[in-house]
């Protein structure tokens, strides 16, 4: 899986975490998301289609890596000089299913494979607000299962990195519980060399994931790898709050930051 990094071009915006129609909750071809990229005058977009592994999962089974491939090829004859397109997969990480992802990914021509964790012991805690533990007990279970995909070796991107903030409401502080694990992910992500994504999940009035506190956490372990992306399921969405994020990021770290291909 390549490495490629560029000193962030000011003006020069990117979207880097796209769905389309073949992820299981896509909403727009990726014709249409290449054509909105242009009209917004985005240089790059990267498609990082859902690959899910959790057999009650409404996505199982979904992808279709071949007719996805197929799509980007022609898009890339079709949009070539106007846009870069970069062809990846999201990967909703379990170490359960360890060996039927690393089988999956085998010989697969990727540009970027993304981690996700959506759920804690089998439960879409993004889907469902309860996950009957205590907080501060699924906090460290997100956290260990993003320091399993990192030690995997198998993703050069983790997203959304702080996702389960929003599902702990009633916890003050979704680092705290997990400030050990999240320390060594950062450790092993600056030591393999792999992107921590900021991800503005479609929204321009709030913090990115992960927030600007976790980021300066990244920073201060030597991270400077980043890759931006919307998290669009749909033309609306594609690009939102990509500017605010890079801003963010920009008046944390101004120098050393480098973006994934940009």
């Amino acid at each position: 899986m390549p490495h490629v990094s560029g000193r962030i071009v000011s003006g020069r915006l990117v979207d880097y975490h796209v769905h389309s129609k073949y992820s299981v909750d896509g909403q727009s071809s990726i014709d249409d998301l290449c054509r909105r990229a242009v009209k917004l005058g985005l240089a790059e977009v990267g498609f990082c289609e859902h690959a899910e592994f959790e057999p009650e999962d409404s996505g199982f089974g979904f992808f279709d890596y071949h007719g996805y491939s197929e799509a980007l090829d022609q898009a890339r004859l079709q949009y070539d000089k106007k846009l870069r397109i970069r062809k990846g997969v999201e990967v909703d990480y379990n170490h359960e299913y360890e060996a039927q992802i690393r089988e999956f990914l085998r010989g697969k021509d990727l540009d970027f494979v993304m981690a996700g964790v959506h759920y804690i012991d089998h439960i879409a805690f993004d889907l469902n607000m309860n996950v009957a533990m205590p907080p501060e007990v699924a906090i460290q279970k997100y956290y260990t299962k993003i320091l399993q995909a990192i030690e995997s070796g198998l993703f050069n991107v983790v997203a959304h990195f702080d996702l389960i903030r929003d599902y702990v409401p009633l916890h003050p502080d979704s680092v705290l519980p997990a400030v050990e694990i999240i320390d060594t992910a950062f450790e092993q992500m600056v030591a393999k060399r792999i992107y921590l994504e900021i991800n503005s999940r479609r929204k321009i009035d709030r913090d990115p994931y992960p927030s600007g506190a976790v980021i300066l956490r990244y920073l201060a372990k030597g991270g400077e790898l980043f890759s931006f992306g919307s998290d669009a399921h749909s033309t609306l969405q594609l690009g939102v709050g990509i500017t605010e994020a890079m801003d963010l990021l920009h008046n944390l770290e101004p120098k050393s930051a480098r973006i994934m291909f940009g």
